[in-house]
């Protein structure tokens, strides 16, 4: 957890102005709501980048979503149909019966294994030196493997959806100009030194 501290303190210390700089640009690029997910990758891959001394910040920034923006409308994708599938076992429930507190269940370890997948999956999908199927099966492993920054990254993302939407429409400017860049930092934060000590070192 050392490495996470570190990185916590470079990201919201050294780098604040351009954190919150990126959150904005995040924001912006969302705008079409079509291209949130590239807008992600790109968010992430940059801050990923941050951490390894490669990157001029916000030309990366339009680099990566030019180059990452298949990968982010399938990711958006990919995500749109998880949550229809959602809904339509949440609708269920009431016809379940005995087999309501079974789903239900079901569908609290869902939502927290989707959540410790994803928060690896998306800043792997912005390196463009791995494939999808590679960036789905790195971001299992580290899942497995990185367990206690799995939880801790899962719980800031459900924690910040949950604020998001308690705090709404005042949460809505609080994001735009902070809240996503914080969010993807936080994660980043957690997620990168088990990246770059079990992914990126053995590729080395």
């Amino acid at each position: 957890m050392r490495d996470t501290v570190l990185t916590l303190k470079r990201l919201f210390g050294e780098e604040w102005k351009n954190l919150m700089l990126l959150s904005i640009a995040a924001a912006v690029f969302s705008l079409p709501l079509i291209t949130i997910g590239p807008s992600l990758l790109a968010l992430h891959g940059v801050l990923m980048r941050i951490m390894d001394g490669t990157c001029d910040r916000f030309r990366e920034f339009r680099s990566l979503f030019r180059a990452c923006f298949w990968r982010g409308l399938m990711l958006e994708a990919a995500a749109a149909g998880y949550l229809l599938v959602m809904f339509w076992c949440v609708a269920l429930q009431d016809a379940m019966g005995s087999g309501k507190a079974a789903l239900q269940t079901a569908l609290w370890v869902s939502l927290f294994l989707a959540g410790g997948v994803a928060v690896y999956l998306i800043p792997l999908l912005a390196d463009k030196s791995l494939s999808g199927r590679q960036a789905l099966r790195g971001a299992v492993d580290l899942a497995v493997l990185c367990l206690p920054q799995t939880v801790l990254a899962t719980l800031a993302l459900y924690g910040s959806i949950f604020l998001f939407a308690l705090l709404y429409p005042v949460s809505f400017l609080l994001y735009l100009l902070f809240g996503l860049g914080a969010l993807a930092a936080v994660t980043v934060s957690l997620v990168w030194p088990g990246a770059n000590e079990l992914l990126y070192s053995e590729e080395a």
